[in-house]
């Protein structure tokens, strides 16, 4: 179980969900560490990369567009 007060703990589960490519899980768990600490870098870049591939995924759908 996480620490829900720490930061980096978030940041640590986002970096996992990204390797396992479960965007919306990593996109999550970095919110959560930026809620805690808005200058967390490697939470601003998890943030990014899950961002980047939920909006290519949703872009790669026929049925979204």
């Amino acid at each position: 179980k996480l620490n829900p007060k720490d930061p980096a703990a978030y940041a640590n589960a986002s970096a996992c969900y990204l390797a396992l490519e479960r965007w919306v899980d990593a996109a999550r768990a970095a919110e959560r560490a930026l809620r805690l600490d808005p200058d967390l870098k490697i939470a601003q870049e998890n943030l990014e990369k899950a961002r980047h591939h939920t909006v290519e995924k949703k872009n790669d759908d026929p049925l979204q567009n």
